[in-house]
């Protein structure tokens, strides 16, 4: 893949993007704010809490910009889903292992000028895995957006993992809340553990701002997918 191919996603990343765009239009109650954070030019690092496989999708028919998203290898799993990935310009990485061959991809896909997004938590998590409640986000993150000379982005996504459910998917029936908060410098930051801490920051302080306006309850909370399919049959 050429430095090229990050900022020009193709026919197949724009046909997902309409699909996603039109069927998350008709049948869920997108709540989103913060989208002017998003800069109109060059690129940036988006990282954010991650609680469904329905996250990236939806973060990106929301954005104004395309985005590259850094996906886990193991969803490579046969030929056709490495098609799939590689046709909407995904970076894969291995989760079990440091993958220099996926950072040095990441830090060439942001110098070339495309926007990265990124879920650092490393995986789908809920309550004290999650950002949201408290993990720290690794400041690994802010030394790639400054060994790439790029603006750390937090952003943060509630009520997802519902999709899990069928009946979620009856129009108008499920919030979901989208926030972008401001760009962080590195540097003005202080650092790198100090640019992702305030990141971290962000997202919690965006998220009880979430539960208090909207009275979020107990069964908001992300939750795993089999717990979602517990309330489907329960």
């Amino acid at each position: 893949m050429t430095d090229t191919d990050f900022r020009r996603p193709g026919w197949f990343y724009d046909l997902l993007y309409a699909t996603v765009w039109c069927l998350s239009r008709l049948t869920l109650d997108l709540r989103v704010s913060g989208i002017g954070h998003i800069p109109r030019s060059g690129a940036f690092l988006l990282v954010g809490n991650h609680i469904s496989h329905f996250d990236p999708p939806l973060i990106t028919t929301v954005l104004p910009r395309h985005m590259t998203w850094v996906v886990a290898g193991d969803l490579y799993v046969s030929k056709l889903m490495g098609a799939i990935f590689d046709g909407i310009r995904s970076i894969p990485v291995n989760r079990a292992s440091v993958d220099r061959q996926a950072t040095k991809k990441i830090v060439r896909a942001l110098k070339a000028g495309a926007p990265v997004g990124i879920f650092p938590e490393g995986g789908i998590r809920q309550r004290e895995g999650s950002l949201l409640f408290g993990a720290p986000l690794e400041a690994g993150m802010g030394s790639l957006a400054r060994m790439s000379g790029v603006p750390l982005v937090p952003m943060l996504i509630v009520g997802a993992d519902k999709l899990y459910r069928a009946s979620a998917w009856w129009p108008g029936s499920t919030q979901i809340f989208i926030s972008v908060g401001p760009p962080l410098c590195v540097e003005e930051c202080g650092g790198s553990q100090e640019a992702c801490q305030r990141a971290s920051e962000w997202m919690r302080a965006e998220f009880s701002e979430i539960q208090k306006g909207f009275g979020l309850q107990e069964q908001d909370f992300p939750m795993t997918a089999q717990q979602r399919w517990g309330q489907e049959t329960g």
